[in-house]
Order: structure tokens, then sequence, then C-alpha cells
């Protein structure tokens, strides 16, 4: 009986394995019958379509692609491949992303898919597109009109520029990603320019999106104030030589600047900085002018806006000098812009040589720019030495300094007729302006003092200061007394004007009080806090025109305070006291100096 029972199952067994072998066989050639899907199959956007391309194979009667769930759908031809490759578009889709089936179909009917996903871009993305900022239009007599651009967008892949020539003909410029300028060879005079910038949305895409074109409605020719124009940059252009925009040179190389000096003696001569950052008067060399001018013609350095910017770099040391400008005359410097938090102790630096008087004279800084300089070890600028007639003019500056010894406009040693007038100054941590050791003939007209009171500044700091500081003995700094503070608007501070002074007396004077001289300025009268200020320090209040000026949230108006430092000792008194009434607040009669 167990002899049958092991036979019947060992039938049953091979019965088994036949039938899961004949199982196995139809599968497999099935699987043959199946078509393979589409190989490599991708999806590149475009303007409210997308372009779908995948791998051909001659075995695959037919290639149908689905979407919109379902409910459209496409078949491709296939009576004239091209290549090895099938590529289709997809038109009338609506902004967004979509998922595509590919179907292949085989000769049996049988079919294998695929999907892919693709972005449509249309008029939400076109609305937010934006065509190349113009940082700067030039057009000089004698010369092809240019434009200087902002920075590409990061999708921009291509600028076009449109604009009629002299001969009526319409140009078109067409400008690559990187360039930063464009000339517009033989531009007739007063006609409308356009551009536009080529956007593509992301890699791959198969449409160059844009939005309308911008229009310059003209460029009027320049007619030169200068005899000459040159131009430089941050790095040279064409030939380099300056004589035109296009071909300007590098504004750090001495044999151009040599070249500008003789140009000076036979008529004036104009230096166009053209748009760009001029980083490397701090990472490579100062820019210095050295030694130029002309009494009879007036050099100007004019930067192009905003777009001329010179930038002090982080991370790279400490810094003299960005910009000086030594022993040079009848000079102008305009629409410069300086930014960064690199260390630099000077910005732009105005310097005449000590015991060398009249060198550095008749220099003008206006509508420059000083912002964001957290790194300014002393001063954004300033006159030292014997420079004279240096006037800031439509100056502003913003957020200067590292601390208590930081200045916007640090004026000393003898500078004398600094003006700044019509400026803006706001937030430093140290004093905003100083006129240091005689720096006489000092105006400040119609200018804003403002300080944030959230800005980290010197609790001691004063708007406008003229301080000593003498660390020898006997001093070797004195007080100035000739000065105009007209019309000017004060926020936020402790003081106004203060006259200070730090150390040991001078030969002459007595800078440092005794207790008595002390009480005689703390409540003494009016004429003995008068006379006590011109004998011992050479101050002499009714010199000191006031007029105008106006004062919110400021504790005291004019101040003066003395102190031991630097090892002096103490003759018996140190503070600071309020002089404000002092001195004529309403002089509205100009000193003979003045005009």
């Amino acid at each position: 009986m167990n002899n049958i029972i092991k036979l019947c199952g060992c039938i049953l067994l091979m019965l088994s394995v036949i039938s899961c072998n004949k199982v196995e066989d139809i599968a497999a050639e099935n699987a043959t019958l199946l078509p393979e899907y589409a190989q490599g199959a991708k999806a590149s956007a475009g303007h409210n379509r997308v372009k779908l391309s995948f791998a051909y194979n001659k075995d695959i009667q037919e290639y149908k692609v689905y979407w919109n769930k379902r409910e459209q759908s496409k078949t491709i031809d296939l009576s004239k491949p091209s290549s090895d490759s099938i590529h289709t578009i997809i038109e009338g889709l609506t902004e967004g992303s979509h998922k595509f089936e590919i179907v292949s179909y085989g000769a049996q009917g049988d079919s294998s898919t695929v999907v892919v996903s693709g972005k449509v871009y249309g008029t939400t993305y076109i609305s937010t597109l934006k065509n190349r900022e113009v940082k700067n239009m030039t057009f000089m007599a004698g010369e092809d009109a240019y434009i200087d651009w902002g920075i590409a967008a990061k999708d921009e892949v291509a600028l076009h520029v449109t604009y009629t020539d002299t001969e009526g003909n319409t140009r078109l410029v067409k400008m690559n990603k990187q360039d930063i300028y464009s000339p517009l060879p033989d531009y007739k005079e007063n006609t409308s320019i356009k551009f536009v910038s080529l956007h593509v949305p992301e890699p791959g895409s198969i449409d160059t999106l844009f939005r309308e074109a911008n229009i310059i409605p003209q460029i009027t020719k320049e007619i030169p104030t200068s005899v000459y124009t040159r131009y430089v940059a941050p790095i040279s252009r064409g030939t380099g030589d300056g004589g035109r925009a296009v071909n300007a040179a590098d504004f750090l190389d001495d044999a151009f600047w040599q070249g500008i000096q003789t140009l000076l003696a036979q008529g004036s001569v104009t230096v166009k900085f053209v748009v760009g950052d001029y980083a490397r008067a701090y990472s490579e060399k100062s820019f210095i002018i050295d030694k130029m001018g002309n009494a009879q013609n007036r050099l100007l350095l004019e930067g192009s806006g905003t777009g001329t910017v010179f930038t002090a770099l982080t991370g790279m040391g400490n810094k003299t000098v960005m910009m000086q400008i030594r022993d040079t005359q009848n000079i102008v410097v305009k629409n410069f812009n300086f930014k960064g938090d690199g260390n630099v102790q000077y910005v732009l630096r105005i310097l005449g040589t000590a015991g060398r008087p009249g060198l550095a004279k008749n220099i003008t800084i206006e509508d420059c720019t000083w912002s964001d300089m957290r790194g300014v070890v002393y001063g954004a600028t300033g006159a030292h030495y014997t420079a004279e007639h240096v006037t800031y003019r439509r100056c502003k500056f913003y957020r200067i300094g590292i601390n208590h010894a930081s200045h916007m406009i640090y004026n000393a040693y003898g500078a004398t007729h600094v003006r700044i007038v019509d400026s803006h100054l706001e937030d430093c941590t140290g004093d905003f302006v100083r006129f240091r050791d005689k720096c006489d003939y000092g105006v400040v007209n119609n200018t804003t003092f403002f300080r944030n009171l959230n800005f980290p500044t010197n609790a001691n700091f004063r708007f406008i200061s003229m301080p000593l500081f003498n660390d020898v003995n006997p001093g070797d700094e004195h007080f100035a007394t000739n000065y105009s503070f007209t019309s000017n608007r004060f926020t936020n501070a402790p003081y106004a004007f203060t006259f200070y002074h730090d150390g040991y007396s001078p030969t002459g004077f007595d800078h440092l009080l005794t207790a008595a001289e002390g009480t005689t300025m703390t409540s003494g009268t009016v004429a003995a806090k008068k006379a006590l200020l011109k004998t011992n320090l050479g101050i002499d209040t009714d010199k000191v025109r006031l007029h105008g000026n106006t004062y919110t949230n400021v504790t005291g108006r004019l101040a003066f305070g003395s102190a031991t430092a630097y090892g002096a000792v103490s003759r018996g008194w140190e503070g600071t006291v309020n002089i404000t009434n002092l001195f004529n607040e309403n002089n509205a009669v100009e000193f003979a100096w003045e005009k």
C-alpha cells in the first residue's frame, strides 16, 4: 500500500514540474511581445508648450502621448523618422506643471508607458521679467553714443538694443549676458532707443521669453565743458588709450595720468569714469592723484551717476587709503560712490605736504556718496596739512565707522577754508565732522546731521567738533577760531558743536584750567568766560558765526571741554560745560573771508 502511495506522489510531482515549465515558457514568449517603453524620455519647457524627446525604436509601431488626465492626446507620425530620436511639440498648454504619458505600441497591439513631467511658462512668468537697468548714457560731440548697463538677471541670456542711425536706418545691437556697455555707432541724436532683455526660464528651455521693450526717448549730445575728454574703466577696454569709452584706460595706469597732466597745459580736461566697480583701489593699489592740476585749466574726474563705485573689500587687512588727492590744484571729483566694510584708515583723503602751502588748493568734491562703510578707521574723507579751499558739495554719508575714533569728514593739521555745503550726514560711530588743530576758516552750511537712536554711536559724540590731542609736552596742536555754521539741521545728539582739548597745553596757552578758572567757566559772567577762552585757548567766540540752525533732541548746542591725557597733570579743573550763551546765534552778516 505504501509503495502505491509513493508511486502516485512521484507521478504527481512530475506532472507539476512539466506544468510549471509550460507556464514559464508561455510567459517568456509573451514577454518578448511587450514593446519597449520610450527610452530617455524628457520634457523641455516652453512658452505655453513643451517639447517631448525620447529614443526612436524601429520595432515600435506607434507612439501616443496623453495629458490633461488623458482628456487630450497626440499620435506621433513615424512615417519619416529623421534620426534615432523622436521630438514632438505639445502646444496650447496652460502655465504650470504638466504630466505626459508616452505610450509605445508594439506589432501585437501590446503597449508600455512612461510618464514625464514638464513645466510650462506663460503670462505670469513674463510679468515678473525686467529689462536690464540703464546705468548711464553718454554722447559726446565727435564720439559714438554709448550706454552703460546694469548686471544681467540670472535667467537673462541676451540684450537687444534697437536705434536709428544718421542715415535713418534701424540698427540692432545684440549683447551677451556678460556685456555691461554697448556703443551705438552713428546714432542719430535725439531719436528713441528700444531695448529688451531675453530670458530663458530654465536650462534646456525651447523658447526665449521677454516682456515689452523699454524706450529711452533720446540721448542728447553733450557739449563738452572741457577742451579734452578722456575715459577710464576698472580695467582697460579695447586699445586702452582712453580716447573713447570703448577704449577706456585702466584707472590705475600712471602713464595715462601723466598724459592728462600734459593735456592740462593746453586746456581743461574731463576724465570720465565709466560704470563699474573700482575695487582695485582697495585690493591692488591706492588710486592717487599726485602733483597734478593747472591754475587756469580745470581737471574734472566724473563718475557715471550711481554706477561708478569704489568698494572697500572685506577680509583683506587694513588699507591706509583708497583714493588720495595730494599736492593737486583746480580739480573736481563728481559722482563717485564709496561703499564696503573693508578696513581703511581714509577712503578719500585730500593732502597738502606739510610746510609747503599752496600746492593743494581749489579742490571740490561734489555729488559723492559714502555708504555702509563700517570699516572706516579714521575718516571717510577729509583735508589735511596744507590743503586749502576744499569744498564738499551735495555729498551724502550713511552708516560710517568702527568706533569712537571713526569720522565722516576728518579735517586736521592746518587744512584751511574747508566748506561743507548742501550735504547729508547720517549715523557715524564718532564725531561727524572734525576741524582739528589749526583748521581755520571752516564753513558748514545747509547740511543735515542726523543720528538714528538705535545706531551704535559713541555716547559723547559730537556732530561738529574742534578737538586738540596734545600728546607731547608742550602741546603742538592749537585751536582755530574762524568758523561759520549756518542753516544746518541737527537731530539727536548731546551737542551740535564742541571745542575740546586733551593733554598738555601748547606754549603760550593754558588749555588745562585751574579750579578758579573752572569756576569761571561753569558759573562766571559771559564776559569773563569769553575772555578766558580767548586768553587761555585762543578761541574768540565773536569770530564764530551761527545763524539759522535748527536743533531737534539736542541736549546742548555748544560746549567746551578740557581734560588731562597722555600724562598731563591736572591744574584743578576738568570737565565739559555748555557755552551756548557766549555766541551770537543769529548773526546773518557774512564775514569777509566767507565771500
